[in-house]
């Protein structure tokens, strides 16, 4: 097999296992989606979230899955609670997203850290900006 003819194939196996599509559309977020698509859902407050977002969310929780003790769901939730905690004490509205990208902004080059921590201290500072 030539070197385009397995480069097509790889290419289109690839497609074929991606679980969202590739081009810039948007998924309608049910009870059963991932739960990066969850997050998705909460930050924009539309169950029609477009998949690159989705994608964003799952990179971020795939990077802390490598990093934190707890799983993506239990960051998940972590984030979510945190950006609750922001809003009760000082009524700033913050993204989950910004809290997952500010965790894996301060755990580089850490393995089997608690991020509960983490996020803890994250949420601190965002709301005392």
């Amino acid at each position: 097999m030539s070197a385009w003819y397995r480069l097509v194939f790889i290419a289109s196996t690839m497609l074929l296992l991606c679980p969202y599509p590739l081009a810039s559309q948007t998924i309608v977020v049910t009870k059963e989606s991932p739960v990066e698509a969850k997050l998705a859902l909460i930050d924009t407050g539309s169950a029609a979230v477009q998949t690159s977002l989705v994608r964003r969310y799952a990179t971020l929780l795939d990077t802390l899955a490598g990093r934190c003790d707890e799983d993506r769901t239990m960051v998940s939730d972590m984030a979510v609670r945190s950006t609750e905690m922001i809003k009760e004490q000082s009524g700033r509205q913050v993204k989950v997203r910004t809290i997952l990208e500010e965790t894996v902004a301060a755990t580089v080059g850490q393995r089997s850290v608690k991020c509960s921590s983490i996020m803890a201290a994250v949420a601190v500072m965002i709301k005392d900006r």
